[in-house]
């Protein structure tokens, strides 16, 4: 975000520049460009507690923040004290995160792993699948070949088809939203399979809460709000080079790594 956010009465510096920034209910953390360490947000601007090490992915649930070991051969569970985690996990190629819930990838096979919540207990839910994304609600993939997108159902290896094609999958709150391959354009899930709308046209980035979805322009020059309406969006930023969601929260983080929090 370039400094004319800076002078913006809707957006407040909260952080100086991260290597990677990760929210989720249980609070908002942010990885040290130099030393990997990770930091977890106080709630005061500019406050931060070093909390653990450099890991290679790291993800947040309400619960608590986990983190895949740098070798990808452990999973790890943020106790609530710095440097106190929990292995929790074996090899993953990929940890993601939805409401209260944990997943994972299987690194050989590409099948799709629940956390059951007790360490080393994990249940296999699916196969192979090009995309996973998770919402308050659920978790969806989308076909190795990218044609068709499928919801869990919660039982293991129970899955619905809701959509067609699409070149990546959003989810954020109760909502899901697909990227059409062809124009970028972005549809909503309307709850029914494949029942889908249009709510608007490509961006470079999507990202989705409780409150709504949120959009980057192609260009990088401008933030924009979905203000529940299709083709209806309001601007609400200016240049970003990424944008990061806790349930209620959107932050935005500038060429220059600083962290910014949009105050609506």
């Amino acid at each position: 975000m370039v400094s004319s956010l800076n002078k913006s009465s809707t957006w407040i510096k909260i952080g100086e520049p991260a290597a990677g920034l990760i929210a989720g209910g249980s609070g908002l953390y942010a990885v040290n460009p130099i030393t990997g360490d990770i930091f977890e947000y106080d709630g005061t601007p500019m406050h931060w507690t070093r909390i653990g090490q450099l890991g290679s992915q790291l993800v947040a649930n309400n619960l608590t923040l986990y983190g895949l070991s740098p070798d990808t051969q452990e999973v790890y569970q943020y106790d609530g004290q710095p440097d106190l985690w929990t292995k929790i996990g074996e090899p993953a190629a990929e940890l993601l995160v939805g409401g209260n819930a944990l997943y994972a990838v299987s690194p050989l096979k590409g099948d799709i792993f629940k956390y059951d919540g007790t360490p080393m207990h994990w249940t296999r839910i699916g196969r192979l699948g090009s995309e996973f994304v998770a919402n308050n609600r659920t978790i969806f993939g989308l076909a190795p070949d990218t044609r068709e997108i499928y919801q869990y159902d919660g039982q293991p290896e129970h899955w619905t088809k809701i959509g067609e094609p699409a070149a990546g999958l959003v989810a954020g709150g109760a909502s899901l939203y697909s990227i059409q391959p062809v124009t970028g354009d972005i549809y909503q899930y309307d709850g029914i399979p494949m029942h889908w709308t249009k709510i608007g046209q490509l961006g470079r980035q999507f990202a989705a809460n409780n409150r709504t979805i949120y959009g980057l322009s192609i260009d990088n020059q401008g933030v924009f709000q979905y203000d529940g309406q299709p083709e209806h969006w309001t601007r609400i930023g200016e240049t970003a080079a990424d944008l990061v969601v806790g349930p209620e929260t959107l932050y935005a983080v500038p060429d220059t790594g600083e962290i910014y929090q949009y105050l609506p």
